[in-house]
């Protein structure tokens, strides 16, 4: 007989897709997150996120202003975090972050945590290897939105919940990502962190990578059946 519950280690697996030249300067990665157990592994989610090299613009002569605005719609939500001089961030991200470094910045797209899997802050874990492991960011930003309420995952009962009244929805998301120490940025509907600040996920010690989740059938589905099945290109 099974145990009641599964103990793992988690993993994140990393990819980048970049143009082969000196003047890239906005890096997108995308990754899964894998959990090994003594038995199997299990794919427990994703995470996308986008590199900034703010400094990098600025001394190529690029706004980065313009950069942004000209990326996607989602990275042209953060246009506004820049103050009119482009040396510094705008007065709405001091009044939370007063102390950030001016510089690079690190978008936060999508983290997506299977259901089977949700319960132990695996998204937060995430989140604070994230900062740990990308060096060199003065400021890491995020748009919170429950995926119920994005057109190409709504559908998706894989990630997304049923919709339900959207403003509470996406202040519980926003109370959720505090926990990482993430702070809302008033009146733009966003949120940021100043990574050379000690946070609730600095305090947790160094235990991140082990969890323990209430075993599931539904958990079979997101078993990884081979090893040569972790040897491919990133999938979600």
């Amino acid at each position: 007989m099974k145990r009641q519950e599964i103990e793992g280690t988690l993993y994140l697996e990393l990819a980048a897709r970049f143009a082969m030249e000196p003047a890239e300067r906005m890096i997108t990665y995308e990754g899964r997150i894998v959990m090994d157990t003594d038995e199997d592994s299990y794919r427990v989610g994703w995470v996308k996120y986008c590199t900034v090299r703010v400094f990098d613009m600025l001394a190529g002569g690029a706004n980065p202003v313009w950069e942004l605005d000209g990326e996607s719609g989602d990275t042209a939500d953060y246009c506004e975090f820049f103050n009119e001089e482009l040396d510094g961030w705008s007065a709405e991200v001091l009044e939370v972050w007063p102390d950030a470094q001016f510089g690079d910045i690190v978008i936060l797209d999508r983290l997506v945590v299977y259901r089977p899997f949700r319960g132990a802050e695996i998204g937060l874990l995430c989140l604070g290897t994230l900062t740990r492991l990308i060096g060199g960011a003065c400021l890491f930003v995020m748009r919170p939105m429950p995926l119920q309420y994005v057109g190409a995952y709504a559908k998706d009962r894989d990630v997304a919940k049923a919709a339900g009244h959207k403003a509470a929805d996406v202040w519980k998301l926003m109370a959720y990502y505090t926990k990482a120490g993430y702070r809302e940025i008033p009146g733009t509907g966003r949120m940021a962190l100043d990574p050379t600040m000690i946070g609730p996920m600095d305090k947790r010690g160094n235990s991140w990578a082990s969890v323990t989740l209430k075993r599931t059938a539904e958990m079979e589905e997101y078993r990884l059946a081979a090893t040569e099945e972790r040897r491919e290109s990133l999938k979600h």
